[in-house]
């Protein structure tokens, strides 16, 4: 086995320094590091020193330190890289032996791998081997890629590491190798070399040639895509050649391009199959290297013969791999070049073949070209003595064929599709051609037909009149206009336009988006111009626009559109008024004198009339849009002030204005805005007077009507600026006796007069100097008269301008010094323990009277220093506690209680003079010690777990674990004290000194109490070192309270276990003749059990649902019909775990349950910890050891009871249940009232069939399903495209099944009845009621029910039951509707009837018979044999199905001697009719029509039968026997368009039907007769009779 010799970073790292003197022990997961100094011999002075794991020490050679692992943990060694040669020697048990052999290993330890930075590593076998090491230098051992050397064998030691394993690339080029082989062998330089060089030409070799291949590959892949682009642009080309020619250059072309598909698609695979042929060679070549650089790594015997040999190997798989790979590559090459060969035959042949089709279509094109220039028309012999050779210039065609037809004297000729017969040119193909650059036609020409176009873009006429509607006089109206219509392009869009006569208004109309309504237009009358226009007359009725002219004679209104003209002249006009300069006449004044009073508020008398009517016009629009704005209104909200002013406008307009522009009239730019609100401010150092004006605006609007206006003239007077007083102090915080400068920043003003504040005289100042602005600074000093002082500096500034002036102030803060003093209570004390120390008052009595804080920028404040590392601050004229004359109290406590102590105080005060804070004197208050009794007691064993729990509560109880919970420890905490009195509460008292158990220097003291209740506790310790008292008690009230325990939980005899978990199954009851393996089962036949198919697993009872008691004592077994099954007894530990059948899932501390056994938590929690331990368990059964048949399971305790026991039937089967009908069939029991249609016979109501014969499978087994329903019976697949169910769907229970073999005993199921398919169960007689409401051809189907579910559907497909439980509907053969308004004297409908004897589509029949009364068809009749047509589902139908097998109720044999046609014969009686109308939808292939006793009995040529699928003849009585009075035809249809067709569908039409001169009121009780036939596959769905239009 091979190893790696290794040393891991993982553990630990051991760094020796530089130094040599110390070593550097590092732990990579913490980080911590640890100096280990090392002296001459060892650490400081020793020989060794362990630290951790390590044993570090002095070697046995000079400047060698060693380094042990104590265990079996990796090291991590690091060498002085600087140091050439430094070594590192690893390994165990160190032996000296020659110069550089060591030892590594031992049998029991194995290194996995060593790293080595630099330098030189020595690995001995062990100290047997002398001399013989492995040196490596400048080597690397890393886990990543590596190659081993073989022969290195240590065979002194049998566990000895026999390879190791190098990084190739890591090798240097001086590295030696020097095997362990018993004879060392010094292999040289150039073994190694060999070795690395074979390694690094593998690598690189086939890097090379891999890098190669896919050069290859990707020249190779770009090769095949222009291969596919140059196919694409011959695809092209021959797409266009194919396009242009036909025949065979298209087949020929055709198969050029699919020969060359297929020499690419061959090409292709040739080139896909080289690339996996390539990529096998790769992975056969990397295969084979892997293979050899084993054989490098195996070991040998001998390393330097095993290296030669593997040299040689190597050489001989790297020759091959290189042939390999360049044999590959040449393949390669060569399928590249036969691909590129291939293509560019394939391309070239492709090139002739276009090049021969376009050769091939020139030829065509010039001998079509030939022979279309020289037509030639030869008449061959048959043409006789007129045989002339006919050559005509074809350059007018129709005088060539003209000429032809002369020359020939044919009275008809065939020119391909041309056909010239007479004087008439037709066209077999539907028109005719006339191609040539000029068409003459001699004579005249007339067109007729319904469209003649003429696509030419020049059009003349030479007749100078065009006549429309016709060239003679029109006898009558035809409402149509005439004219001409012509297209137009108008509003992107294409559109008509007439002008010409309206013969609605006998007016001429020029119309323009014109609609064409058979001939008949409509659309918007056009505009018309004219250079001169001359009337007779021109009237209007209603004026809707203008006349416009550069002369107007008189001004006339049109009616439509706008009449432009230079001059119009009129005769006669007829006009209202007339005023020939209303673009001159101005408005004048109005009647009410007023022209402002309306919705135009700017009409003035010099307005002008047409202007007037232009503005109204734009008023009218606005007010359409209700966009008009009749007059705006507007006020500020001041209107004088200084300057600056601020103003606000509120703007009222009447009408819809939505946008306002307002003029301010100072400059600034006007303001738009859509609110009514709008401020404005006027900056107008010189003031005056401004004028506003508001326009109001409906952006919306256009014209006159949208916008009006407001001005107010000098509506704001401004006066000159106010006079604003200003100034700043440079610092507003001075030192008592300092100065403040005033810098003046007034504005708008020119004298001033400054207060500041501190009772001196004012100083009043002009225009200019210190003081003003620009004029610099101005100074004053502060004096204070007492304490801290704030002075008002007041600035009074005016302007002469306007007489006014201003005021502003600022206050100066002046600090004074101060000097704190205060007073205490006392000034020593003791460290009492009733207020935690010394209490000392002390009074604040300064009287320099410092600011108030709150009053002062700067912080006045004191600060209270109480000598013991605390302070407090007070803030100056708060009125708290230290604030001056206030007094303020602190508690001194002693640090250390034992020790007396001093703490100086002193007071200091804090204001914003440069010299704060100002300190009082120091007072010395001093602390003595105090005699003090204290303790902590607690339970011994402290009862946790619940949230009431206290230390100091216990239990007259012993826990699971032998601890008495009434046991309480005190623990003494008295200070300088020396004897003690304990009164435990108990009656009981101790008194002890200094030392004993229970005093401060002793060990606890412990007490048992031995009764329920509370206790008080005191402790009297007393002490001499106290400077007044000399003792203390520390008495505690119901410090100690005993209580009983809780009783333990409930045992398992109040448990219940079940098996919910594992109950699987539907209702599951247990079976008649069970298995019972329980020895005396509780369940009996016919009771719900638990049911389990588990056959290989485990069966399990469910976890108990609480947890019992109890956990620590006692045996605990499952029993397992009823015997002992698995075992466990209780201890105090987690005793969880399986115990062959019996589970213990959980055993816990009780603390987590309840007296029941349910989980409590929080304040739920009862036990305290430790008192009882509970379980919870179940019973897990292998499945294979359990029998089918009931089983019994329970839980016992040997102690506290047994749970109940539960039963569970076992049992195999897992299937729902199967129904085998092979033997079933399905009879007619009970025949019920049965409908007859067509002679067939069909379940109406009341009749039953019977199931026989039916198995089951896979039902029943140990158990069977609780249900009232474990058979069912549904309908199944409808047929004959019938819809609806033949039967409801029926459920049968267990007795209704019961079969010839009864499977039940007392009405309880048999076990095993039908379990599997071996032992099937044949199930009794079932009775199936046929109750479905349907018309319906249908099969039935069954399923059942068991425990493991419900079944699927079994269909009995051979039988199928036949209902008609429905109203008729559809074609209904007794009743065929005929119209009532049909001929006279009868109203009732045509029937079926009866022609005995007789067959085919006119059978004979008896001219005097009644048949309508006396041969009326029976639902009953019967058919088989017979030519009848059927009437099956409402359809009329040619049926020959054989229904007397796999039908109920079973019917005639319809298949046998009916494969001709079949046929429906009706009667029908009416007088006073020789037409009628028959309607009909379906395919028939016959219809026949009869009039008995009428003259068509002698007329008819078909036994007195006419046929409808042929016409009348069109006079005289019907009938093909002339002789007796016919007119030649047997044909009844009265056109061409009433033949009733045959074969084919007919939807809902009609036909009419004539007997001619001959009338129903001559036929035999006035009746008429009926045959339709039908063929195989034809139907009718619907027929009627109906009266003529």
């Amino acid at each position: 086995m091979s190893n790696r010799v290794t040393v891991s970073e993982t553990v630990q790292s051991v760094t020796v320094s530089e130094t040599t003197n110390q070593v550097v022990v590092t732990a990579p997961n913490s980080g911590a590091i640890k100096v280990v100094e090392v002296g001459i011999r060892g650490p400081k002075g020793e020989e060794n020193a362990n630290v951790g794991n390590l044993n570090i020490g002095i070697g046995e050679h000079q400047n060698e330190i060693t380094v042990r692992s104590g265990d079996a943990r990796d090291l991590f060694i690091s060498a002085n890289t600087s140091i050439p040669g430094a070594s590192i020697v690893v390994g165990s048990n160190i032996v000296p032996s020659s110069d550089e052999a060591t030892s590594l290993g031992t049998p029991e330890r194995k290194f996995k791998e060593i790293h080595v930075a630099e330098g030189t590593i020595f690995i001995g076998a062990n100290s047997s081997i002398s001399g013989s090491s492995i040196d490596i230098q400048n080597f690397n051992v890393d886990p990543d890629g590596t190659v081993r050397i073989p022969g290195v064998s240590l065979t002194a030691d049998a566990n000895a590491v026999d390879t190791v394993e190098i990084v190739a690339s890591d090798l240097a080029s001086n590295a030696q190798i020097i095997a362990l082989t018993g004879d060392p062998i010094n292999l040289n330089t150039g073994v190694s070399d060999n070795i690395v060089a074979a390694i690094n030409s593998l690598s690189s070799g086939n890097a090379q040639h891999l890098q190669d291949l896919d050069d290859n590959v990707v020249q190779l892949t770009a090769n095949i895509g222009v291969v596919s682009s140059n196919l694409d642009a011959y695809a092209a080309y021959a797409n266009a050649a194919i396009a242009d020619v036909g025949g065979e250059d298209i087949a020929e072309l055709q198969a050029n391009v699919t020969s060359l598909h297929e020499n690419v698609v061959s090409l292709a695979d040739n080139v896909s199959a080289n690339i996996n042929a390539t990529t096998d060679n790769v992975v056969a070549l990397d295969l084979r290297v892997t293979a050899n650089l084993d054989t490098i790594t195996a070991n040998a015997d001998a390393l330097e013969s095993r290296t030669q040999a593997n040299l040689d190997l190597t050489t001989s798989n790297v020759n091959s791999l290189d042939f390999r790979v360049t044999a590959n590559l040449n393949s390669l090459a060569g399928n590249v070049e036969a691909l590129d060969s291939s293509v560019t035959a394939n391309l070239n042949t492709l090139t002739a073949n276009v090049n021969t089709l376009e050769v091939r279509t020139v030829a065509n094109l010039d001998s079509l070209t030939a022979n279309v220039n020289s037509l030639e028309f030869r008449v061959e012999s048959n043409v006789g003595s007129k045989a002339d050779l006919v050559t005509v210039d074809t350059s007018n065609l129709v005088s060539a064929i003209n000429e032809t037809y002369l020359k020939t004297g044919f009275p008809r000729a065939n020119i391909g599709d041309i056909v010239i017969s007479g004087s008439n040119i037709s066209s077999n193909a539907g028109s005719i051609t006339l191609d040539a650059t000029n068409l003459l036609l001699l004579g005249n020409l007339i067109v007729e037909g319904n469209t003649t176009s003429v696509d030419t873009t020049v059009t003349t006429l030479k007749d100078p009149i065009i006549t429309l509607a016709g060239n003679t006089a029109l006898e009558s109206s035809d409402g149509k206009d005439r004219g001409v219509e012509f297209r137009y392009y108008e509003d992107n869009q294409s559109k008509l336009g007439f002008f010409g006569w309206n013969a609605a208004s006998n007016s001429y109309s020029f119309l323009l988006d014109a609609t064409n309504s058979g001939e008949v237009f409509s659309g918007s009358p056009a505009d018309f111009r004219a250079g001169e226009m001359t009337a007779d007359s021109i009237t209007a009725s209603v004026t809707q626009s203008n006349v416009f002219g550069v002369t107007v004679e008189a001004t006339h209104s049109v009616s439509t559109g706008n009449l432009v003209a230079q001059t119009i002249e009129v005769t006669n006009l007829i006009a209202n008024s007339v005023n020939t300069t209303a673009n001159t006449l101005a408005l004048g004044t109005s009647l009410d004198s007023s022209l402002a009073d309306g919705a135009y508020q700017y009409f003035n008398t010099t307005t002008k009339v047409t202007d007037a009517i232009d503005i109204l016009n734009e008023v009218l629009e606005n007010v359409r849009n209700d966009t008009f704005v009749k007059e705006v209104s507007f006020v500020s909200n001041v209107t004088a002030g200084n300057s600056p002013l601020n103003t606000t406008l509120t703007i009222t307009a009447e009408g819809n204005a939505n946008n306002y522009e307002i003029s301010w009239g100072d400059g600034t730019a006007n303001t738009t805005t859509s609110s009514t609100s709008v401020p404005h401010t006027y900056v107008v150092p010189d003031g005056g007077l401004q004028t506003i004006t508001v326009t109001a605006k409906n952006t919306s609007g256009s014209g006159e009507g949208s916008e009006a206006f407001s001005t107010r003239s000098n509506y704001i007077s401004l006066q000159t600026p106010a006079p604003i007083a200003g100034f700043s102090i440079a610092d507003t915080t001075i030192d008592d006796a300092s100065s403040v400068t005033l810098t003046n920043s007034s504005q708008f003003t020119d004298s001033y007069e400054i207060n500041w504040g501190d009772g001196t005289s004012n100083t009043s100042l002009g225009s200019s100097g210190a003081g003003t602005p620009g004029g610099g600074g101005i100074s004053h000093t502060y004096n204070n008269t007492a304490g801290d002082e704030t002075y008002t500096i007041t600035l009074t500034a005016a302007a002469s301008s306007n007489g006014q002036d201003d005021s502003t102030n600022s206050s100066v803060y002046v600090y004074s010094t101060h000097t704190p003093t205060f007073t205490s209570s006392v000034t020593s004390g003791n460290n009492e323990e009733a207020t935690s120390g010394l209490p000392v008052t002390f009074t604040n009595t300064t009287s320099s009277a410092p600011g108030n804080n709150s009053s002062y920028p700067d912080t006045i404040r004191y600060q209270w220093n109480w000598g013991d590392g605390t302070s407090q601050y007070v803030n100056a004229g708060s009125g708290s506690s230290g604030d001056t004359n206030q007094s303020i109290s602190h508690t001194f406590a002693l640090s250390n209680r034992a020790v007396q102590q001093t703490f100086d105080v002193t007071l200091s005060l804090y204001n914003g003079h440069s010299t704060s804070p100002f300190a009082s004197s120091a007072t010395t208050i001093t602390v003595n010690t105090d005699p003090r009794s204290e303790y902590v007691g607690t339970m011994s064993t402290i009862s946790q777990g619940l949230n009431s729990s206290s230390s100091r509560l216990g239990y007259l109880f012993t826990d699971y674990s032998g601890n008495k919970r009434n046991i309480a420890t005190f623990i003494n905490q008295s200070e300088n004290t020396d004897t003690y009195e304990w009164s435990f509460g108990d009656s009981t008292n101790t008194s002890l000194s200094e030392g004993a158990a229970g005093t401060p220097t002793g060990a606890n003291i412990t007490h048992e109490y031995t009764s329920t209740g509370t206790y008080n506790l005191s402790l009297l310790a007393t002490g001499d070192n106290s400077l007044t008292a000399t003792d203390d008690t520390d008495t505690r009230n119901n410090y100690i309270e005993i209580a009983n325990p809780p009783s333990a939980p409930a045992g398992l005899s109040s448990k219940t276990i079940t098996m919910t978990s594992e109950d699987v199954g539907l209702s599951p009851l247990l079976t008649s003749s069970f298995d019972d393996n329980t020895g005396g089962a509780s369940a009996s036949a016919g009771d719900s059990v638990n049911r389990t198919v588990d056959q290989v697993g485990f069966v399990t009872t469910d976890t108990l649902s609480s947890y019992a008691y109890n956990a620590v004592s006692g045996d605990l077994s499952a029993i397992v019909n009823g015997s002992v099954d698995g075992t466990k007894t209780f201890t105090t530990g987690n005793d969880a775990g399986t115990y062959t059948s019996l589970v213990i899932s959980e055993d816990i501390d009780a603390n987590g349950s309840g007296a029941t056994g349910n989980s409590v938590s929080g304040s739920s929690r009862i036990y305290p910890e430790g008192f009882y331990r509970v379980f919870k368990a179940y019973i897990q059964k292998s499945a294979t050891t359990l029998s089918d048949g009931v089983n019994s399971f329970s839980l016992q305790h040997s102690t506290e009871g047994s749970t109940n026991t539960v039963e569970i039937v076992k049992e195999s089967l897992t299937d729902t249940p199967s129904i085998d009908l092979a033997s079933a069939t399905l009879t007619e029991s009970v025949a019920g009232t049965k409908r007859y249609i067509s002679g067939l016979a069909y379940y109406n109501s009341g009749a039953q069939v019977l199931l026989s014969g039916a198995q089951v499978y896979n039902w029943i087994d140990q158990t069977y399903r609780d249900t009232s329903t474990p058979f069912t019976i549904a309908p199944a697949t409808n047929f004959e495209s019938t819809s609806g169910n033949s039967i409801s769907t029926q459920n049968k229970n267990y007795s209704d099944l019961d079969g010839a073999s009864s499977y039940l005993s007392s009405s309880v199921p048999l076990k095993g009845t039908g379990v599997n398919s071996s032992n099937k169960y044949t199930l009794g007689d079932i009775s199936i009621n046929v109750n479905g409401s349907a018309r319906v051809s249908e099969t039935l189907k069954f399923r059942m029910k068991n425990v493991n579910g419900t079944g699927s559907y079994s269909e009995l497909s051979d039988t199928k039951l036949q209902v008609y439980s429905q109203s008729i509907s559809g074609f209904n053969e007794e009743t065929i509707s005929v119209s009532d308004n049909l001929g006279a004297t009868y109203n009732d409908d045509a029937k079926r009837i009866v022609l005995s004897g007789v067959s085919g589509a006119t059978p004979s029949f008896t001219s005097s018979t009644d048949y309508f009364n006396t041969s009326v068809w029976s639902g009953s009749q019967t058919v088989a044999g017979t030519d009848e047509a059927i009437v099956r589902w409402g359809i009329l139908k040619h049926f020959n199905t054989d229904l007397s097998s796999g039908y109920l109720p079973v019917g005639p044999d319809l298949a046998t001697g009916r494969n001709g046609a079949q046929f429906i014969r009706l009667a029908f009686r009416r007088s006073n009719m020789a037409n009628f109308k028959v309607r009909l939808t379906g395919t028939i292939s016959s219809f026949n029509i009869a009039l008995p006793g009428s003259g068509i009995d002698s007329s008819s040529g078909s036994n007195g039968w006419l046929t409808a699928t042929s016409q009348y003849n069109g006079a005289g009585q019907p009938g093909s026997n002339t002789s007796g009075g016919g007119n030649g035809s047997d044909g009844c249809a009265l056109t061409g368009a009433d033949i009733i067709p045959t074969g084919s569908y007919i939807n809902n039409q009609t036909y009419t039907l004539t007997f001619g001169t001959e009338n129903a009121s001559n036929a035999t009780a006035n009746q008429v007769l009926i045959s339709i036939g039908l063929s195989n596959g034809q139907s009718l769905t619907s027929l009627s009779f109906e009266e003529t239009s």
